[in-house]
């Protein structure tokens, strides 16, 4: 267990020794709620041939995403990520605002809704049964779920379910040395994750 902030400053030394731990587990769990934390470790999973299970609470507790990322079937969580950014910015109605609070949105009528611990326990289910499935080795879907709690932004009310297809794993054998392409992917992946983790590391941090 390394009970540490990965969004923190900390010495180059601790830093390595983090990212071997993590990266030597057999699959890795992001429940931070945290963006820049979530694609750090998508990019230790997949640098690493790791498996990787995200799962988020939407402000307001209008829902829940469960993302994930089995090497060889899906693609990068930072591609899936940006796949999942982009579905969002076509879609005609937007999130709902947020509020001041961690975890809390604005309806349209700026009443305050907040995340309960009925919507951590709905995402932590679905993420726990995405966790055993990989562990099992059963045939998962490679689409992200976004599962919806409330009459809100994409879901007509609780038990509303959207499949998201991110994309598919790379192709072997596409660019050259397939050595050579997931070491270049991986320094870069990592690049990014880190700059997000210094752009985010004075912000206000969420956990779940």
């Amino acid at each position: 267990v390394i009970e540490q902030n990965l969004n923190w400053q900390r010495s180059a030394k601790t830093h390595a020794w983090q990212v071997d731990e993590l990266a030597a587990c057999d699959v890795i769990v992001d429940a931070t709620g945290d963006a820049a934390t979530a694609l750090f470790l998508g990019v230790i999973a997949a640098g690493n041939g790791r498996a990787f299970v995200s799962v988020e609470v939407f402000e307001g507790g209008i829902g829940a995403l469960v993302a994930r990322f089995v090497p060889g079937q899906d693609p990068p969580y930072e591609k899936g990520r940006a796949a999942f950014l982009a579905w969002c910015a076509e879609q005609p109605a937007a999130r709902p605002k947020s509020s001041v609070k961690s975890y809390e949105a604005l309806a349209e009528d700026d009443t305050p809704m907040m995340a309960d611990d009925a919507a951590v326990s709905v995402a932590a289910a679905h993420a726990t049964r995405a966790l055993l499935d990989i562990i099992d080795g059963a045939e998962v879907s490679t689409d992200w779920l976004l599962i919806g709690l409330k009459e809100a932004w994409v879901f007509d009310g609780h038990g509303a379910t959207v499949r998201l297809n991110v994309g598919a794993a790379p192709a072997a054998g596409c660019g050259g040395n397939d050595d050579d392409d997931d070491a270049a992917v991986a320094e870069q992946g990592q690049a990014f994750g880190l700059k997000l983790l210094r752009t985010y590391a004075d912000a206000p941090k969420n956990s779940a």
